[in-house]
């Protein structure tokens, strides 16, 4: 990833994104022993990151966040659900 000026977000707004579409790519960073974060590259070529936190966590936060950007491509679309009409009834 590119060494620009990141944008510090939490954990949970960067899963939050990664779920909603919103980001292209993320990887773990070491910070020092221990202690690891997340970096990710936003749809909009924006470098946010996480604050350095326990390496076991980040490594877990990092899994959700991989998983999140493979499903959403599925969970989030422009199109209309099939079926949504009946609901209004």
């Amino acid at each position: 990833m590119d060494e620009k000026e990141a944008k510090v977000i939490d954990y949970y707004d960067l899963e939050g994104m990664a779920l909603t579409n919103m980001l292209n790519k993320a990887k773990l960073i070491i910070c020092d022993k221990n202690k690891a974060k997340i970096q990710a590259i936003t749809k909009e070529n924006e470098l946010v990151e996480t604050p350095c936190i326990e390496e076991k966590a980040a490594r877990r936060s990092m899994a959700i966040v991989s998983l999140y950007i493979k499903w959403s491509k599925d969970i989030v679309s422009k199109e209309k659900a099939k079926g949504i009409s009946l609901w209004d009834k």
